[in-house]
């Protein structure tokens, strides 16, 4: 294993470990796995396992950070899309009355429009009458 372990350190109460390398992803899971209180991870790579992994244990760890320099341009591809769409979480609310009033405004639109197509088809068949009448 090519991992290169920096030794924790406590600095204003805080337990800090930073692990370095091809198989430090291993193990950071464990760690997240084992984790109770917090978890705070500062990687400029985002792998799909670790967001199903922090989103496994969101139910149980209330305080859980995640900071990445991965660009939401990274996301345009499916396999990225996907971990993107994992990661917002959207409450969807709809106002009803705003609701009513598009549906009423299309009623309103529909019945004007009625109205004028046979306003219109009125007023061509008195014109043609018309017409008829001047021509005979």
């Amino acid at each position: 294993m090519n991992i290169k372990y920096i030794s924790p350190f406590v600095d204003n109460q805080v337990n800090c470990s930073i692990y370095i390398g091809k198989n430090a992803g291993k193990i950071i899971e464990n760690r997240i796995k084992k984790s109770e209180k917090s978890i705070k991870i500062l990687s400029p790579y985002v792998s799909p396992s670790l967001i199903d992994l922090l989103l496994e244990k969101k139910e149980t760890v209330k305080d859980i950070k995640l900071i990445s320099s991965a660009k939401i341009d990274d996301f345009r591809y499916p396999k990225n899309s996907i971990l993107l769409r994992k990661l917002i979480l959207q409450n969807r609310n709809t106002d009803e009355d705003a609701i009513n009033k598009r549906k009423s405004l299309y009623n309103f639109t529909v019945y004007l429009t009625l109205i004028l197509i046979i306003y219109t088809l009125i007023s061509i068949v008195l014109l043609a009458t018309k017409i008829l009448i001047f021509l005979l």
